[in-house]
């Protein structure tokens, strides 16, 4: 039996293209590299560093020192003058500094006392018929103990007592009243001799 020549080229054809079409893979089937990989994942934000136990969370600005005011002028040496004062307590405490309009308003005046002055040294004669106001927080007080408590201090000054004031001022006048004394001392009246009587036969 005679195959026709057309067939067996047709046969021989389709034998060729069948082991190509195993062979070749079709474009479908290849993964796309693009659309198949997984996206790379973002970053996350790095957080903020937290603040140490001894950092506070918000910036604090230091407070300013604050200047300590000058002090006072020590009244010693070049800068004070000496003053010697005698004269009579007109008033004691806190009448005193109630009485003298010149003393310092917020003063306490517990320890204050106005001495009607009648003489003083060079320096001190200036106040001589002025009553000036004395603060004896920290003069040496000489006086007798008139109440009889043990003590002697200023409970024992009486109104119309006789004193001495030593005191120390400044030079440039910038002292005011009342004015510290160093000494205050109440002098003690001397008893009267009493003249002898005389007899007559």
């Amino acid at each position: 039996m005679r195959v026709p020549l057309r067939e067996i080229l047709a046969a021989a054809g389709v034998a060729l293209l069948i082991p190509a079409a195993a062979v070749a893979k079709p474009d479908s089937d290849k993964p796309d590299k693009g659309r198949d990989k997984a996206p790379k994942s973002e970053k996350a934000p790095k957080a903020d560093k937290a603040p140490s136990s001894g950092e506070s969370s918000e910036a604090v600005e230091a407070p300013k020192a604050v200047k300590a005011p000058k002090a006072p002028k020590t009244l010693k040496g070049k800068n004070v003058s000496r003053y010697n004062i005698d004269g009579t307590v007109s008033s004691i405490g806190s009448a005193a500094a109630s009485s003298d309009p010149a003393a310092t308003p917020d003063a306490s005046g517990d320890d204050d006392v106005v001495v009607a002055v009648t003489r003083g040294n060079s320096r001190g004669v200036r106040f001589a018929g002025q009553s000036i106001t004395f603060d004896l927080s920290r003069a040496v007080i000489k006086v007798a103990d008139t109440n009889g408590d043990g003590a002697r201090n200023l409970q024992d000054v009486k109104e119309g007592d006789t004193v001495k004031v030593k005191l120390r001022l400044a030079r440039d006048g910038s002292s005011t009243q009342p004015y510290s004394a160093d000494r205050f001392e109440v002098k003690v009246a001397e008893p009267e001799e009493e003249e002898p009587e005389v007899v007559t036969p």
